[in-house]
This record gives structure tokens, C-alpha cells and sequence, in this order.
């Protein structure tokens, strides 16, 4: 998987990038910074989640996690990564929302 995650510069604005897996999601015009930034603290809540469970299901020698990292943990940290660079857009979109 390879994503490109890529915020347009404030003359394009109305099509923010969010991210670019397969499709492209955009930030909605109407989207205030502070619900962009209230959606980075979802979004940092939930990769926090997604990392402990990482970390206690690689501590449990007996566990599914550990029998099944090889599938498991790379599909978990690949979320863990998009989600990281919907934070980065999420931000830059957020500090040039407050700039306009």
C-alpha cells in the first residue's frame, strides 16, 4: 500500500486533501478548524488505541496477536499510518483555515 497524502495550498481551498489511498478525500469548504481539530483528537485518540493494543498483544506469548502478527500487526499499523497523515493534513488545513 502506498498512500500520498498531500494538502492543497490556500488558493485551492475548497478541495483540501484529507488523504489519497485508492480515492481521494477531501476537506469539506464549509469545515471550520476547530472541526478539524476536534477531528485530530479523534483521530490520535483511536491511533493511541490501535498502538497499546499493538504493544499488549505483541507482550502476550500465548496470544492470537502474536500467532497471527505477520497478518495482524501490519494491517493494524498501516491504519496507524493513515490516520497519522489525515492528522497532518487535518492540522496544516486547520492553520490555514485560521489564516484566511
Amino acid at each position: 500500500m502506498n498512500a500520498k497524502a498531500t494538502l492543497e495550498v490556500a488558493t485551492q481551498a475548497p478541495d483540501r486533501k484529507l488523504l489519497a489511498i485508492n480515492g481521494r478525500y477531501t476537506i469539506a469548504p464549509e469545515t471550520t478548524s476547530a472541526d478539524m481539530l476536534n477531528d485530530v483528537h479523534c483521530l490520535l485518540e483511536s491511533a493511541d488505541a490501535v498502538v497499546d493494543a499493538v504493544i499488549e498483544g505483541m507482550e502476550d506469548e500465548g496470544g492470537q496477536m502474536i500467532a497471527n502478527a505477520h497478518q495482524m500487526v501490519p494491517r493494524m499499523l498501516y491504519g496507524v499510518r493513515y490516520q497519522l497523515e489525515m492528522v497532518r493534513n487535518l492540522v496544516a488545513a486547520a492553520h490555514v483555515a485560521t489564516d484566511e
